[in-house]
């Protein structure tokens, strides 16, 4: 009978040190756990900081000039108030900058095929284009008589589309 005792005390502190084993695998798991959740709550609140002191950008109204105008048009504007040929890349810069809104991943090649298929461009050298004869002066249309006015989103520089 003592050595069915000894067996059994044998067997429970097998049995121990092999849960013991799995804990501490366990709570080697739960280490990187906590340490992986750490880092990213120092990633979060890094986020937050910079997020929260990002000044407030604001648009100028130079950046809204041609806001609401088709390629065309805006096109037609920059080559009536320069009064000269201009470069189809001078063109697609001076449109970027006075806020048209492009869906072109390539604008330039929008642009510059504007440019080059419609009648009220005359192309005067290589990539340089003017206003066709008689096309100085700008369309009588309501979009080209004003500048469209800028909305307060825009003015606070927020894109809500």
């Amino acid at each position: 009978m003592g050595g069915d005792l000894g067996e059994q005390l044998e067997q429970q502190i097998s049995q121990c040190d092999r849960d013991i084993l799995d804990w501490e695998a366990l709570m080697a798991q739960a280490d990187i756990a906590l340490k992986n959740l750490r880092d990213e709550k120092i990633i979060f609140q890094t986020a937050l900081r910079t997020y929260q002191e990002r000044p407030m950008k604001l648009t100028s109204p130079a950046a809204l000039r041609f806001r609401g105008l088709s390629i065309l048009q805006g096109c037609q504007r920059v080559l009536a108030e320069e009064g000269v040929p201009m470069r189809a890349k001078e063109i697609t810069q001076r449109l970027l900058e006075g806020g048209i809104r492009l869906r072109s991943r390539f604008p330039y090649i929008s642009i510059f095929n504007t440019l080059k298929n419609s009648a009220l461009f005359v192309k005067t050298g290589k990539g340089v284009f003017a206003l066709a004869e008689g096309k100085n002066e700008l369309e009588d249309s309501a979009e080209m008589a004003e500048d469209p006015q800028p909305t307060f989103q825009e003015i606070l520089g927020v894109d809500h589309e």
